[in-house]
C-alpha cells in the first residue's frame, strides 16, 4: 500500500462491503477507456478480470466481455440489467460500477439504476468520470452504501487492499509450539551472566553469542577463537581446511566494510599470514571457521520496536542485505505457519523453491530457525537486536556462519491487540 490516500480507500471500502471472498472483478460501465484503464489496474494489482461464460454474455443487453462497455449512451434500465446479469452470475468476486459523464446520458440517473441493481451480496465499488464535484458514496437498493472514487486506478488499489486482507483472514496461522532442543534456562543464565553488558546496552563477545544460540539449538558453524597467528593455525587445523578468518576486534559490527574477512584460505601457511596482517591491522582476535558454501544466503533476526514490542525478521542476506532490503516481519512469538508465510512474502523466494534449474534447499529447516529465534525472543526480553548473516541455506540444511547479539534492559511490550494494530 503507497501512503496515506491508498489507506483511506482502502478502509472506505472495507468500512462499507463485505471482504471479498476472491480476486475476481467484473467492470461494467458505459465508458470504453475507463474500462481500458480499469483492466490495466486489475492487471497492474495482480487481481483477475475473468471472461464470462456463454450463459452470461448472452445475458447481457450487449455483446460484450469483461471489461463490459455499454457504451456512451447507455440508459439507466441497460445499466441495471448488465449489473445483475454480472452480479448473479457466480464468476466474479466483486464488481466495479464505472459511470462516463457523456452528452447522452444523465449521470445520476444511471447511478441510481446502479444503486438499485440486486446484485445480492457482492462488495461494490463505483468509479464516476468527468464529475467534478460527485458524492462520496452511492445508497444500495440492499441498504448501506458503495464507495465513489474519482479513478478507476483507486477503486482497484482499494479492492485489491481488501482481497489481501481477506485471504490473510482466510489463512491458518496455527498454534505456536517450541521447537525441540530448546534450553530457556541455559540461555537465561548466559543473559544473567553479562548483567554489565545489558546495563550498557552493549553487544556480547563470541563466546557469549556461542552459548546463546547453542542453548536454543541454532545450527552453528564450528570454530574458535585466536589472538595468534600460531594459534589461528591449531584452530584452522582442528575444524578442517579451507578455512576463513574473521576478525573480531572490539566495535566491528560490519567486517566487511573494514577488509576484516578473509576467505577459502587452504592451508597453514595462508593461514598464517592472513592471521597476521587482520591481527596487526585491526587488534583483538581473529574466529576461525571451516569455509562453508551454500547456493543461498539467508539473513535472520529479531529486533525491538518500541510500537510492536519483539519482532523476527527474515531476508536475503549476505552483501545484499542493505543494499536491497528484501525483508519480512513478523510478531514474535511466530505462530507454526507464520514463518512458511514469511518466507513466501520475499522477492526471492524463487531461489528457495529452486529456480530456472537450482535444487530447492531446505525450508523446513529455514522455518525451524525462524522458530528458534522466535522461541529465544519471547523467552529473552533482554535481547534487543539478533542478527545472523549470512545464514547458509542449501538442499541439505542451514548453518550459521556470523552472528551477533546486543542486550539491553528490557522494554515494556504493548498489549497483544495494539502491537496487531500497529504492525
Amino acid at each position: 500500500m503507497r501512503g496515506v490516500p491508498e489507506l483511506v480507500d482502502a478502509a472506505r471500502f472495507l468500512a462499507s462491503q463485505p471482504v471479498p471472498d476472491g480476486g475476481r472483478l467484473a467492470v461494467v460501465g458505459n465508458g470504453g477507456g475507463a474500462g481500458v484503464l480499469a483492466a490495466d489496474a486489475v492487471v497492474a494489482a495482480g487481481l483477475e478480470l475473468p471472461s464470462f461464460s456463454e450463459r452470461v454474455r448472452a445475458g447481457l443487453p450487449v455483446g460484450a466481455d469483461n471489461p463490459v462497455d455499454l457504451g456512451a449512451d447507455a440508459d439507466p434500465d441497460t445499466l441495471r440489467t448488465a449489473l445483475e446479469v454480472v452480479a448473479g452470475s457466480g464468476e466474479v468476486d466483486a464488481l466495479l460500477v464505472s459511470v462516463t459523464a457523456t452528452r447522452a446520458n444523465d449521470v445520476d440517473a444511471l447511478l441510481a439504476a446502479a444503486g438499485a441493481a440486486d446484485v445480492g451480496s457482492l462488495p461494490v465499488l463505483v468509479n464516476v468520470v468527468g464529475v467534478p464535484h460527485g458524492h462520496p458514496d452511492l445508497p444500495l437498493g440492499r441498504g448501506g452504501a458503495a464507495p465513489v472514487y474519482p479513478f478507476a486506478e483507486a477503486a482497484v488499489a482499494a479492492l485489491a487492499a481488501a482481497v489481501r486482507y481477506g485471504r490473510l483472514r482466510r489463512t491458518p496461522t496455527g498454534a505456536v509450539t517450541r521447537p525441540p532442543g530448546v534450553d530457556p534456562t541455559a540461555g537465561a543464565a548466559v543473559v544473567g551472566r553479562c548483567a554489565d553488558v545489558r546495563r550498557a546496552g552493549g553487544w556480547l563477545d563470541p563466546d557469549a553469542v556461542t552459548a546463546l544460540l547453542t542453548a536454543y539449538g541454532v545450527p552453528l558453524v564450528p570454530g574458535g577463537i585466536a589472538t595468534t597467528a600460531d594459534d589461528a593455525v591449531v584452530v584452522a587445523a582442528r575444524v578442517g581446511f579451507p578455512v576463513v578468518l574473521k576478525t573480531v576486534a572490539p566495535g566491528v559490527l560490519h567486517k566487511t566494510d573494514v577488509g576484516g574477512v578473509r576467505l577459502d584460505l587452504p592451508d597453514p601457511g595462508a593461514v598464517r599470514e592472513a592471521a597476521g596482517e587482520l591481527l596487526t591491522r585491526l587488534g583483538g582476535g581473529v574466529l576461525v571457521q571451516p569455509m562453508v558454501r551454500a547456493p543461498v544466503e539467508l539473513v535472520a533476526g529479531v529486533t525491538r520496536a518500541e510500537a510492536v514490542g519483539p519482532v523476527a525478521m527474515v531476508g536475503l542476506g549476505g552483501v545484499w542485505t542493505d543494499l536491497l532490503q528484501d525483508r519480512a516481519f513478523g510478531l514474535v512469538p511466530l505462530a507454526d505457519q507464520e514463518p512458511a508465510a514469511l518466507l513466501r512474502t520475499l522477492r526471492c523466494a524463487p531461489v528457495l523453491t529452486g529456480y530456472r534449474g537450482a535444487p530447492p534447499v531446505d525450508l523446513a529447516a529455514v522455518e525451524d530457525l525462524l522458530r528458534r529465534l522466535s522461541a529465544l525472543a519471547a523467552d529473552l526480553p533482554e535481547v534487543a537486536e539478533l542478527d545472523l548473516n549470512p545464514v547458509m541455506v542449501g538442499p541439505a540444511g542451514v548453518t550459521v556462519v556470523d552472528a551477533r547479539i546486543r542486550l539491553a534492559e528490557p522494554a515494556a511490550v504493548p498489549d497483544e491487540l495494539g502491537r496487531r494494530l500497529r504492525s
